[in-house]
């Protein structure tokens, strides 16, 4: 079986705002999204909390505070659940969509002018059955004065966003009906994918990635041609959408229109090519599938594009000691060691390593 690309989370570019096209957004307007709707408990939160605190700086990193406190709020990352904004609060889980909506809720009940972002080269790949699962990445700005914060629940991530662009409601919107309808069609439930889908595509039928969740789901209700109109809509609206490009690869090669599939398989293979994390999450899902030769092919080459990540070096260190290769195992952590910057990941690096010394001194 040919497997799919699903494109699961969020992307896009540029730090500076630009309004989508008035003749392709839909018109339809609502003073707060359902999803973005503070609660009762919210509410009291902050009005305990933060709405005595004078100036918005000191506001905003309240806030903060409290949605890191284990005791307060205690936010827990879960990549492929998207709640609304009460429910993040109430579940204390859920994605980066549920976590920048939540925050994005409660900044602005406290009046922050706080707007969501999208972020792109912050991606990851895995498998969910028959699916590979390309998610990107969200988060939101604050402007307070002439200053601009920008929060993110990785906001710790040593990895570097590349490309920004802030959105407005209706784009977050079809944001979160895209991510629970791509979450249903995970499930195998195609009606509520169908229904969610449509939603987000009506609620902005610019927004490129909808159009591709929605071809996948044709696909697999063995609606092709539908589904190579819904491909090819996604790639006129982005042509930066390689997920796109991918799944109408495959359907032309599924129909023997070998040059067509070719020609897409071609800017597919250029642009991944040039990113790191392409190479390094395929090295993970090799390693996950206990192919540990594999992934250090991958691992190696995500380094050659990136030298400065030690979680590369991390990766690359534990798929040379599943296969008993203690000595390139510590070489590895050692060379990721000087890229590393926090003392917590420091503490981390020296007992790894010190779990391979011993292990060494053991074989002697």
């Amino acid at each position: 079986m040919r497997k799919s690309v699903l494109f699961l989370l969020l992307v896009i570019f540029m730090y500076s705002y630009q309004c989508p096209d008035d003749g392709i957004v839909s018109k339809k307007k609502r003073s707060v999204k359902y999803f973005l709707k503070p609660s009762s408990n919210m509410k009291d939160l902050l009005d305990r909390e933060v709405l005595s605190v004078r100036g918005e700086k000191r506001k905003l990193d309240r806030i903060v505070d409290l949605i890191f406190d284990r005791s307060v709020v205690g936010f827990e990352y879960s990549g492929l659940k998207t709640f609304t904004a009460e429910e993040t609060f109430d579940k204390r889980t859920g994605n980066c969509l549920s976590y920048t909506t939540m925050f994005i809720a409660m900044a602005r009940y406290a009046g922050l002018i706080a707007k969501f972002q999208e972020v792109s080269d912050f991606s990851d790949w895995n498998r969910q059955g028959n699916l590979i699962v390309f998610s990107s990445h969200i988060n939101s700005v604050v402007e307070i004065g002439a200053r601009v914060y920008e929060v993110d629940f990785q906001y710790r991530s040593e990895k570097k966003f590349w490309n920004r662009k802030i959105i407005d409601d209706d784009r977050a919107e079809a944001h979160y009906f895209n991510n629970i309808g791509s979450e249903a069609l995970l499930r195998g439930d195609l009606s509520s994918a169908e229904e969610y889908l449509g939603r987000s595509i009506e609620i902005d039928n610019s927004f490129s990635f909808a159009w591709t969740n929605f071809g996948v789901l044709l696909k697999n209700r063995g609606r092709v041609k539908e589904a190579v109109d819904y491909f090819s809509k996604a790639i006129i609206l982005d042509k930066h959408n390689h997920t796109a490009k991918h799944n109408l690869a495959g359907l032309y090669e599924s129909q023997g229109d070998l040059e067509k599939a070719r020609k897409l398989k071609e800017q597919i293979r250029k642009v991944l090519n040039k990113n790191p994390y392409y190479h390094f999450n395929l090295g993970v899902m090799e390693y996950n599938l206990n192919n540990f030769s594999a992934s250090i092919t991958h691992f190696k080459r995500a380094i050659k594009k990136d030298p400065k990540k030690p979680e590369f070096y991390v990766r690359i260190s534990a798929a040379y000691y599943k296969l008993g290769n203690l000595k390139m195992s510590r070489k590895y952590l050692e060379k990721g060691q000087k890229y590393v910057a926090s003392d917590k990941d420091k503490e981390r690096y020296r007992k790894k390593l010190d779990h391979i010394f011993i292990k060494l001194q053991e074989e002697r």
